[in-house]
């Protein structure tokens, strides 16, 4: 789970509630900056309608990985892209 690899009490607390949807793009543009060579992602997604989501992306021992904040998961990224329905993406290489 994401909030066993987040170190900000607050942040911790968010994503142990459904209140994480809330501030999920702003949460994983502050988390971003624990990963600078990872990569912001917003993509146009299909669950039950067509929406915008983000995630953030990284390298974890040799293994591509994705960080979903409003999820609260850390999942192989080919995993993750066969669970979403991803319909377009923009990447965003070190946000500061």
């Amino acid at each position: 789970m994401l909030s066993d690899f987040v170190d900000n009490s607050i942040m911790i607390q968010d994503l142990q509630t459904r209140g994480r949807y809330v501030n999920a793009c702003y949460n994983n543009l502050m988390l971003s900056r624990k990963f600078p060579n990872g990569q912001f992602v917003i993509g146009l997604i299909e669950e039950n309608e067509l929406s915008l989501h983000t995630w953030l992306e990284d390298k974890v021992d040799n293994e591509d990985k994705v960080f979903d904040y409003s999820k609260n998961i850390i999942i192989n990224k080919e995993e993750y892209y066969n669970m979403i329905n991803i319909k377009k993406l923009i990447r965003y290489d070190n946000i500061d």
